[in-house]
């Protein structure tokens, strides 16, 4: 969980970092020009402006001339990134570095969200896709995310549950036993951020956490026993149940 706690925290900087604000030029009457972000305006009063280098600077109203408001990123003027409401679809890819209980490697999932934003700061959808664990799964899920605030990059938490079913089944090859796989509860958590790049598209990046449950049974017909009547054959349940718990990485496209 360190690791995780390291990564949500780079990731929190970055979009506090990407946070920029328009540039403002205030033009005073002695023929100065200061360039910053005004971050406090008292209508008749005063302006406060600050820099680049952080310094901070007051002038009374009565030594202003004039304020002019540039956009530092022009992308941010022409692309509408408020979380407006209705119905959106997502398409997302995700990473489980950790292979517990698994040696096939780490295999991209592929899933996709049908959902609806119900105000500025939550949506709601259904869920489904292929996940890899050491066997595929067909998962249907809920997905409620919330956001932070409107903005070119904004931060969301993202709770996931739901159930997972198994699209094969798999071979105990150590016992000489055909296993069959059943379904098994599944649920995550992910803090991220959502970037718009168009009016239509927005793209989404998150880590988080992902807990599911597998449970597979099989019949064991290799069991000898030796007694004065001879060697019999048993037949036994034979039952594995596995709970992945894994980190994930999520890289994803929000369409309208």
């Amino acid at each position: 969980m360190k690791t995780l706690a390291t990564l949500i925290l780079m990731l929190l900087t970055i979009i506090a970092t990407a946070q920029r604000g328009p540039l403002n030029t205030v033009y005073l009457k002695n023929g100065s020009v200061i360039k910053g972000t005004i971050i406090e305006d008292i209508e008749g009063v005063s302006i406060k402006v600050q820099t680049a280098d952080k310094s901070i600077w007051v002038f009374n109203k009565s030594e202003v001339k004039k304020v002019v408001t540039t956009s530092i990123n022009r992308t941010t003027q022409e692309v509408d990134f408020t979380l407006k409401r209705g119905f959106f679809t997502q398409l997302q890819m995700e990473l489980m570095p950790s292979k517990k209980q698994s040696s096939e490697g780490t295999v991209p999932s592929m899933l996709g969200v049908a959902g609806y934003q119900i105000n500025k700061h939550f949506s709601a959808g259904l869920g489904t896709g292929v996940e890899a664990f050491h066997i595929s799964m067909l998962p249907l899920f809920g997905d409620v995310r919330y956001y932070f605030f409107n903005d070119l990059y904004t931060p969301f938490i993202n709770l996931k549950g739901g159930y997972a079913f198994p699209l094969e089944n798999q071979r105990d090859n150590t016992r000489n036993v055909d296993m069959k796989s059943k379904g098994g509860l599944m649920g995550g958590i992910e803090l991220g951020y959502i970037r718009s790049l168009s009016n239509a598209t927005k793209f989404t990046f998150s880590l988080g956490y992902r807990y599911q449950s597998l449970v597979q049974t099989g019949l064991l017909s290799e069991y000898f026993y030796t007694n004065q009547a001879g060697t019999n054959t048993y037949l036994v349940d034979r039952k594995i149940a596995s709970d992945f718990n894994r980190l994930i990485v999520t890289i994803g496209i929000r369409f309208r």
